[in-house]
C-alpha cells in the first residue's frame, strides 16, 4: 500500500496538548488525513486521542461526492481511535507506525456492507486501487 499524508498545523497543536487532556476534550477538528488507494482517513482531534474517520471511494450510497462529483461513503465499521501519546513523536516515526497500523487493520476488517443500499465493499481491493484524491 502506498501512502499520501496531509497533516495539518493543528496537528503539531494536537501533540503539544494532548498530555494536558485527561479526558475527551478536544475540538473535533480536522488535524490531516492520511490516503491509500481509494481510502482516505480524516484524522480528527479529541483531546486525549485521535479518531480516523475511513471514507471509502468510489462507492455511491448518496453519502457524499467530491470532485468531478465523485461518490464516496463513510465507513464507521473500519474507522478507529489512536491512543499513543504522540508529544515526542516525530511526525515521520508518527507516520511509520500509523502506516503499519493501517495496513494492518484494513487487512483485518478486510470488507463491510453499505448501511444504505446494502453495497459489499472490499477494503483490501480499494486500498490497492491507484491513489485517488476526491
Amino acid at each position: 500500500m502506498k501512502f499520501k499524508w496531509n497533516l495539518q498545523p493543528e496537528f503539531d497543536r494536537y501533540k503539544k496538548n494532548q498530555r494536558s487532556y485527561t479526558q475527551e476534550e478536544g475540538s473535533g477538528g480536522y488535524v490531516g488525513s492520511v490516503r491509500t488507494g481509494n481510502l482516505c482517513f480524516d484524522i480528527i482531534d479529541w483531546g486525549n486521542h485521535l479518531w480516523f474517520d475511513l471514507y471509502v471511494g468510489g462507492v455511491d450510497t448518496g453519502y457524499g461526492y467530491g470532485a468531478e462529483n465523485y461518490p464516496y461513503d463513510y465507513c464507521d465499521v473500519a474507522s478507529f481511535a489512536w491512543n499513543d501519546d504522540l508529544t515526542d513523536v516525530s511526525d515521520d516515526d508518527f507516520k511509520m507506525e500509523l502506516e503499519k497500523y493501517i495496513e494492518n487493520h484494513i487487512n483485518t476488517f478486510k470488507e463491510y456492507d453499505t448501511d444504505f443500499k446494502v453495497i459489499h465493499v472490499n477494503l483490501v481491493d480499494k486500498a490497492n486501487e491507484e491513489l485517488r484524491e476526491w
